[in-house]
């Protein structure tokens, strides 16, 4: 028998035992009632009562045993199911898809193989103190669900998928049509397109397990402008930098090494409060291609998570976090990048489209479709 289906006939078994107390417990109101019924003539119901009095000792020791049972089952069900497997949180999850606990709980939880259980304490529910780890038992404490590690990432797999973007030049040469017109038609057409696609290459096991080990880490796109934001109070700061530095070479000698101390100690300090202490307000300068031009130019891939026929846009922004995340050089060399943007010259569009849409017939298909949007837009010919 696999784990999962101990768990979840352990499950039915506490779900059963459960029944029966609701039963006992049943039981117990309609012995007091009647009870309650028998003692307003005590006198000509001594017997009766004497029987009711030993059925509800009775009961109230089945009900205090199976209370116990279930406790005890349920800390087995809780200790065997996370040295097994059950080791993924709401918060897990949440970090993973860069959501929150409450989307999780919301609308994921149902389709993922998980326990709930009472409010796990630490104190009751550590083995052995000698070989405890402070991190494994911060993670469970006050957690009342745990999800199967194994049934996440095969979630993963069922509903993230590449969708990579590449720059593609297409032949617009005799569409008779301003350059807007043919950009703006062009991507409605290939987003209406994605819409109907069907995704059905999802990522890789590997890649799954990646994003389980954090190896990965995924961003939503407001996620990636907080990044922006923080990258942008570093540019500034390089650029500050080179004031003080050009200031400090044209006055050669004016200038006490202390003034200039100073304000390096002056931009640090700002820089390092910048970027600790961004707000939304802040957050808002940073727009739409400066978010584009940040994933473009660090060669974020792009996924999408596919769920209830919606589809929610996450950019692998690994390198932008800890050990690997880049440093000022490479901000700097990732800023001066010429990157390609959608554009309109000479005839030839350039334009960014999903990897899974690019086909050698995708220039006509495009084409096609501009033919049709610039005959809707002749003027009707009167007869």
């Amino acid at each position: 028998m696999n784990i999962k289906d101990k768990v979840k006939l352990e499950k039915i078994e506490i779900d059963e035992i459960k029944n029966n107390l609701i039963k006992l417990k049943l039981k117990e109101e309609d012995l007091n009632k009647a009870y309650k019924e028998l003692k307003k003539d005590k006198s000509n119901n001594i017997k009766e009562i004497k029987q009711i009095e030993k059925d509800r000792l009775l009961n109230l020791k089945a009900i205090e045993e199976m209370e116990a049972e279930i406790t005890q089952k349920e800390d087995d069900l809780v200790h065997f199911a996370i040295h097994n497997g059950y080791d993924i949180t709401t918060e897990d999850i949440a970090i993973i898809l860069d959501s929150t606990t409450d989307y999780v709980t919301r609308k994921l939880k149902q389709e993922i193989e998980h326990i709930n259980i009472k409010k796990f304490e630490t104190e009751e529910n550590i083995l052995n103190f000698n070989k405890f780890n402070i991190l494994e038992i911060y993670k469970l404490d006050q957690k009342s669900i745990f999800f199967y590690r194994e049934d996440v990432k095969e979630f993963i797999k069922n509903h993230l998928f590449n969708v990579e973007e590449k720059t593609v030049k297409l032949n617009m040469e005799g569409i008779d049509l301003d350059r807007n017109t043919i950009l703006e038609e062009s991507k409605k057409y290939l987003k209406e397109k994605a819409k109907r696609y069907k995704f059905n290459t999802p990522v890789t096991d590997e890649i799954a397990n990646k994003i389980m080990n954090k190896e990965i880490v995924l961003s939503k796109a407001s996620t990636v402008r907080t990044l922006v934001y923080q990258y942008k109070v570093i540019k500034d700061a390089i650029k500050m930098k080179k004031i003080i530095q050009k200031i400090y070479k044209d006055n050669l000698g004016l200038i006490k090494d202390e003034v200039i101390l100073e304000q390096y100690k002056l931009l640090n300090e700002y820089t390092e409060y910048e970027r600790r202490n961004f707000t939304d307000k802040k957050i808002s300068i940073i727009h739409d291609m400066q978010v584009q031009r940040y994933i473009k130019a660090n060669g974020y891939t792009k996924y999408n998570f596919v769920y209830s026929n919606k589809a929610l846009a996450l950019f692998d922004t690994t390198k932008a976090f800890g050990k690997n995340a880049a440093d000022e050089a490479e901000i700097i060399a990732a800023d001066d990048k010429k990157l390609e943007i959608d554009s309109v010259e000479n005839g030839i569009l350039t334009i960014n489209v999903p990897e899974a849409l690019i086909h050698d017939n995708l220039e006509n298909e495009i084409r096609n479709h501009l033919k049709v949007v610039e005959s809707s837009s002749l003027p009707d010919k009167k007869s």
